[in-house]
């Protein structure tokens, strides 16, 4: 766990979250430890120099070429912790964490990295470790792409990238269910409602149908719609891609809704039905973040998220500029969801927006 490592953004070692959580429940152990440790270090290193120095003052003068090292008993004098003394081992290992738990912090109190509202995972499962490093990084919506293959949901952008291995359930539904028996019903500890956005790639009502029987499994961390009732549980689904709507309007019991384009802003669907407003950036604005953004297409942002949450809606561009300016912007219009795919960049600024 290097200085590095934290400087670069990226969370330390190959368990990512599972590792700062570890490091930092015994932060508050440590931390007086490090101090009485610090503090006995640092009057042992004082009474080594003034021993040294007063040693210096009554040997001999030593022979030309021989150095301090070489006379008997000197380098202990000099360095009186010589030897892997315990308090410099612990100083070593705790240093960094006085970072993880400062004022700053990126953490919440119990450890866990602190939940980012606004952050959603793009194309999450090209990252190296799919939802546990938008997980680690504190998002609270991902994106998974889905091909029906023999009746399997495997998570893939294109079909030449399908892997057996990959599927919806391995990658994404075991992982959140873990998570929510482990705190207390809710992905982040005391955090949000989790997004799980899955894009349907194929024939919409096939893998729809196949993806219904799946999540039906899952029914305790669903939020679901029963006779046209919501009730909001750990992880609310959305149906992104090809999109069964007139299908899915029919269930009477359904686990996910659909993905709204800007052409929706004025459907009088409901909510549960039609949670979110979503389309390419490009499609309806042309700045790409240099310079300022015209008053216009300003304008037209803040009429978009006006008419969206006045319907309950959340709202999310994908394409943006991978820009901090963009990223101020949208979030300053009232726009719910940051789409990236650069996770530590989208981390880092959300949490200095949101400060200590």
């Amino acid at each position: 766990m290097s200085g590095k490592d934290f400087a670069s953004g990226e969370l330390p070692g190959p368990h990512g979250e599972h590792e700062l959580q570890e490091a930092c429940s015994h932060c508050s152990k440590n931390i007086p430890l490090l101090k009485k440790s610090t503090r006995r270090w640092s009057g042992a290193r004082m009474a080594g120099l003034k021993r040294a120095e007063i040693s210096s003052r009554q040997r001999k003068p030593r022979a030309p070429g021989r150095s301090d090292a070489s006379l008997p008993g000197m380098a202990a004098r000099e360095n009186p912790l010589r030897g892997g003394n315990k308090a410099m081992k612990l100083i070593r290992c705790l240093i960094p964490l006085l970072f993880l738990c400062s004022p700053v912090s990126a953490l919440d109190d119990d450890g866990a990295p602190r939940a980012l509202p606004a952050a959603h995972a793009h194309n999450d499962y090209l990252h190296k470790r799919p939802l546990l490093d938008a997980l680690a990084h504190g998002f609270c919506s991902a994106e998974a792409d889905v091909f029906l293959v023999d009746g399997v949901l495997l998570v893939a952008h294109e079909r030449s990238s399908l892997d057996k291995r990959k599927t919806l359930k391995a990658l994404y539904l075991d992982p959140l269910l873990e998570r929510t028996r482990k705190n207390s019903g809710r992905v982040h500890k005391g955090g949000p409602v989790f997004t799980l956005l899955i894009d349907i790639k194929d024939d919409a009502g096939k893998t729809y149908a196949a993806l219904h029987s799946l999540l039906e499994k899952y029914a305790g961390m669903l939020s679901e719609v029963r006779g046209g009732k919501y009730r909001a549980r750990a992880v609310k689904v959305v149906i992104s891609g090809n999109r069964p709507r007139l299908l899915m309007k029919s269930q009477e019991i359904r686990f996910a809704g659909v993905d709204g384009r800007i052409g929706d802003l004025d459907s009088r669907e409901p909510a549960h039905f039609l949670p979110m407003i979503s389309d390419r950036w490009s499609k309806v604005f042309k700045w790409r973040g240099k310079g300022t953004i015209s008053p216009a297409e300003a304008a037209r942002l803040r009429e978009i998220v006006r008419k969206a949450h006045t319907a309950g809606r959340v709202v999310r561009f994908w394409a943006t500029p991978e820009d901090p300016a963009v990223w101020k912007v949208l979030l300053e219009s009232g726009v719910d969801l940051l789409n990236t795919d650069d996770l530590p960049g989208l981390r880092k600024f959300l949490l200095e927006q949101r400060g200590p």
